[in-house]
């Protein structure tokens, strides 16, 4: 009997407003894999236990972290292929996969997007004006931190021993997906 190849982990990375969102759920839905989203988890503490102001936010934003990397863990354990995606900082996530990739055989390969700064403040801020964000998120509130976040890098990809594929999203119609999705099959298949 043959061994089970290891289930992918696909790590979708990046500033806010690069893309990451629709990217990463394209990504899952050509590899049939589940999309996690430190945003859909946050969402859904905002609607269980209320939004508040800034600091409430960022508890928020730990909690979310937390469970997110919970069923990582729990879909890794079984064997489950998965897409996680959010604006991991590399000083604390990178030791927190480094922990998972120790503990659960996994193929891993980070999709890092980045866009002009200039393009990613119009997209948050078109998208914090509009019913798309949940309101919790504090719209364009935060605009200044996402700034100084952009120019100090704050959102670089994650220093992890595992293939980096760095995508450009400041304009999707350029994208080519065929592409990017045969190179992470090369990837995976390399790791096999």
């Amino acid at each position: 009997m043959a061994a089970a190849q290891p289930p992918p982990m696909l790590i979708v990375s990046g500033a806010p407003a690069t893309g990451k969102t629709t990217l990463g759920k394209r990504i899952a839905s050509d590899f049939a894999l589940p999309f996690l989203s430190r945003d859909d988890i946050k969402e859904s503490l905002y609607d269980t236990i209320g939004a508040g102001e800034r600091d409430w936010s960022r508890q928020l934003g730990i909690a979310s972290i937390q469970l997110l990397f919970y069923v990582v863990e729990r879909l890794l354990e079984v064997g489950q292929g998965l897409v996680v995606e959010s604006n991991f900082y590399d000083r604390y996530d990178t030791p927190r996969f480094e922990a998972v990739l120790a503990r659960y055989a996994a193929h891993a390969v980070q999709i890092h997007c980045t866009a002009a700064a200039p393009v990613v403040v119009a997209r948050y801020r078109d998208r914090a004006s509009t019913s798309e964000r949940h309101p919790g998120h504090l719209g364009a509130a935060v605009l200044p931190e996402l700034r100084a976040g952009l120019r100090e890098a704050t959102w670089g990809p994650l220093r992890l021993a595992v293939p980096c594929i760095t995508v450009n999203t400041t304009d999707f119609a350029t994208l080519d997906h065929a592409e990017l999705c045969g190179e992470i099959r090369r990837y995976l298949g390399a790791a096999g």
